[in-house]
C-alpha cells in the first residue's frame, strides 16, 4: 500500500513540474478575393492580344470612376492560363490607366512610410480619375486593400494610395509577365490578366 502511495505521489509531482502546452498560434487567415462573386462571363478569356511592353497607356471614357469591388482570380493552367484583376467602377465608363514595371523599395502615397509587397518582378497600376473617396470624402469601396494570393502569377495586391482622385495599386509577380486589358459593361469592369509563368 505504501508503495502505491510512493507511486502516485510521485506522479503527482511530474505532472505538476510539467509544463503547460503552449497555446497553439492559429493560423493567419487569407485575405479574401471574392472569387464565388464572380459572373460567369468574367471566366472568358478577352479576345485582345498579350501586351508584353511596358509601360502601357489606356485612355479615360469618363472624368472620374468610383471602385465599388474588386476581385481577383486565376483562370485557367498552363502556358494558356492567367490571373484576373477585377475593378468594378460606378455607372458608366473607367478612368486612366497606366500599367508600368515596378522596383521596390516602394511607398504609401502620400504618407511617404515603406511598403512591402512580396514578388520577384511588379506591376505598378496607376488610375487617373479612378477612386475609392468621392469628391464629398465618403467611401464607395470598403473591401480589402491587401490582397495576400499565391496564385500562379500575382502574389500579392496592395493599394499603394488614393489621394487626389489617384490610386495606386502594386502588383506583386513571380516573375515579368505579359498582360492585357478589357472593358465589360453592366456593370462598368475593368479586367487586367496577368500571364502566367511560360516555363
Amino acid at each position: 500500500m505504501k508503495t502505491i502511495a510512493a507511486a502516485l505521489a510521485t506522479l503527482a509531482l511530474v505532472v505538476a513540474c510539467t509544463p503547460a502546452a503552449a497555446p497553439a498560434t492559429p493560423s493567419p487567415t487569407p485575405t479574401p478575393t471574392a472569387l464565388a462573386s464572380l459572373e460567369p462571363d468574367e471566366s472568358e478569356a478577352p479576345v485582345g492580344a498579350w501586351n508584353c511592353t511596358l509601360p502601357s497607356h489606356y485612355a479615360a471614357t469618363t472624368d472620374r470612376a468610383q471602385l465599388t469591388d474588386i476581385r481577383i482570380g486565376p483562370r485557367g493552367s498552363g502556358p494558356s492560363g492567367y490571373d484576373r484583376i477585377l475593378f468594378q467602377f460606378e455607372g458608366q465608363g473607367t478612368p486612366e490607366v497606366d500599367i508600368r514595371e515596378g522596383q521596390p523599395p516602394f511607398t504609401e502615397d502620400p504618407s511617404g512610410l515603406p511598403l512591402e509587397v512580396a514578388g520577384e518582378a511588379w506591376l505598378l497600376i496607376t488610375f487617373h480619375g479612378g477612386t475609392a473617396v468621392t469628391p464629398e470624402g465618403e467611401q464607395t469601396y470598403n473591401g480589402p486593400t491587401d490582397f495576400a494570393l499565391g496564385f500562379p502569377q500575382v502574389v500579392e495586391m496592395k493599394q499603394a494610395g488614393d489621394f487626389e482622385a489617384v490610386s495606386d495599386w502594386i502588383v506583386g509577380l513571380r516573375g515579368p509577365a505579359c498582360h492585357r486589358v478589357e472593358i465589360r459593361e453592366a456593370p462598368t469592369r475593368l479586367l487586367i490578366d496577368v500571364q502566367h509563368p511560360q516555363g
